[in-house]
């Protein structure tokens, strides 16, 4: 199947990443949507192990657990090329560049949960389809912050990124 919302949702991620920069930079409190929201700083990590460490704290909460328990045997290793970041099913593992070969703009926060994202929706198809940007928007809730969630939905809104409704559950 086409993954005709892979540039959308980078997109809206990009808008998100932006506004984190911002908050990084003091500008903390910002409207949208009606809204006021104050933005909390997004994790930056110096290196891998940190990286881990942060990926098993989150796939440890309980949320995460009774939701995507496969979660919590995601591998993470570093990744040659530095342009990219990517989740790897066939050995359920995160590549991610490392810091001393360019990728200082992978270590960070919505970037790991972006892919984490990709390892609890391992086979869905698109691979950026609605069940992705479902469990994206529930990572990034969790590990972020309900403002933070709320800037990418906001996003996804705005740029007709569909996503998923668990049964049972309003959005």
């Amino acid at each position: 199947m086409r993954d005709d919302q892979r540039s959308r949702v980078y997109a809206a991620e990009s808008m998100v990443r932006r506004q984190l920069e911002l908050a990084a930079e003091g500008a903390r409190t910002i409207r949208i949507a009606g809204s006021v929201l104050t933005v909390p700083p997004e994790q930056v990590f110096r290196d891998l192990a940190a990286v881990r460490h942060y990926v098993s704290d989150l796939t440890a909460q309980a949320s995460v657990v009774h939701r995507w328990p496969e979660a919590a045997t995601v591998g993470i290793r570093p990744r040659r090329a530095a342009q990219r970041a990517h989740y790897e099913s066939s050995t359920h593992v995160i590549a991610l560049p490392p810091a001393e070969h360019g990728g200082s703009w992978a270590l960070r926060e919505l970037v790991v949960l972006h892919e984490l994202a990709h390892a609890v929706t391992a086979g869905a198809d698109p691979a950026h389809g609605p069940d992705f940007a479902a469990a994206f928007l529930d990572l990034v809730g969790i590990a972020s912050g309900a403002e933070v969630a709320f800037l990418l939905r906001h996003g996804f809104d705005h740029l007709g990124v569909r996503v998923a409704t668990p049964a049972g559950a309003k959005r």
